[in-house]
């Protein structure tokens, strides 16, 4: 999945552990113990590996944050300006979709950007798709 590119160093501390999304069939199918690379959306830093913990549906963005610790979600803002980027990323269509948390742990810590010299894949690793 894609993430924005200043998202990656608070996910690999620790401090960002709920990453959020619309419920779209390809959201509702992450389960626990599925494993998610998360790629820089603009291919400029480098990528990490997590861990699904769980992934809760609500029915939309309020209901999410009335319900989850916020600070996982982004320590820099607070609720209402987490609501309003939500909202930015995310237009009303897709909201109704309903929206997901997916609760993570780092598995692996960031590695540099695909066309690094020092990028190397494992022979058989895969790579997840932008999202």
């Amino acid at each position: 999945m894609s993430l924005l590119p200043h998202l990656i160093p608070l996910m690999v501390s620790g401090a960002k552990t709920l990453e959020i999304r619309v419920a779209d069939a390809k959201r509702r199918a992450v389960q626990a113990g599925d494993l998610i690379e998360f790629t820089p959306a603009d291919g400029t830093a480098s990528s990490t590996l997590v861990q699904v913990v769980r992934a809760s549906v609500y029915t939309d963005f309020p209901a999410l944050l009335a319900a989850e610790n916020q600070d996982r979600i982004h320590p820099e803002l607070d609720a209402a300006r987490q609501l309003a980027l939500l909202r930015e990323i995310y237009p009303p269509e897709r909201e109704a979709l309903g929206v997901i948390a997916i609760e993570v742990a780092l598995v692996q810590l960031a590695r540099p950007p695909a066309d690094s010299p020092r990028a190397g894949r494992p022979e058989g690793s895969r790579r997840e798709g932008a999202g």
